[in-house]
């Protein structure tokens, strides 16, 4: 996976299930598309019987190194209220990519040519096309069915100037 794939689907990817569930991503963009967020990303999904997939392009204006952090925040979305379920805050992007992602961020890293495991992540553009995601493969605990959204907010621990601002809906399906 790329970059783009990273604030996304990292977002998205500590959105775990249980064996008998599956998420389904419903949208990934950015907070305000009319901000020019110095991180670039187009996110398309398209679903087939097996499972879903994304197209990704990213372009990343920094090394993604240990200046580079993201807070998070994830909520359940029942009958058109939203209910908190977690909020973090990861000083270290790449390395918490790592730790929380598994093999969906492992494999969106070997198409995108990004060394497996390897922190900092160099600036750059970044492309993932016909990437199948396989929710079974995520390491975080289940969360309940239904519609969760997430809010992805990547920054410079430095200034702590926004980079990007990323909003996803998931959906925790029954398989």
């Amino acid at each position: 996976m790329d970059i783009a794939g990273i604030s996304q689907i990292f977002a998205i990817i500590l959105l775990c299930k249980e064996s008998n569930t599956r998420l389904v991503v419903k949208k990934i963009e950015n907070c305000d598309p009319k901000f020019n967020y110095p991180f670039k990303l187009s996110v398309r999904t398209y679903n087939r019987p097996d499972a879903q997939y994304f197209d990704v392009n990213c372009t990343w204006p920094v090394d993604m190194d240990s200046t580079i952090g993201v807070t998070m925040q994830f909520d359940y979305v029942l009958v058109g209220r939203s209910m908190p379920i977690l909020r973090a805050k990861e000083n270290y992007l790449c390395d918490s990519a790592n730790k929380y992602l598994g093999e969906p961020w492992y494999d969106a890293c070997r198409q995108a040519n990004i060394p497996v495991k390897k922190c900092p992540i160099p600036k750059g553009f970044y492309q993932l096309k016909n990437f199948k995601f396989d929710s079974e493969k995520m390491g975080v605990k289940s969360l309940p069915f239904g519609m969760i959204t997430s809010k992805s907010v990547i920054f410079n621990n430095r200034n702590q100037d926004i980079l990007a601002c990323i909003i996803a809906e998931v959906d925790n399906i029954e398989k």
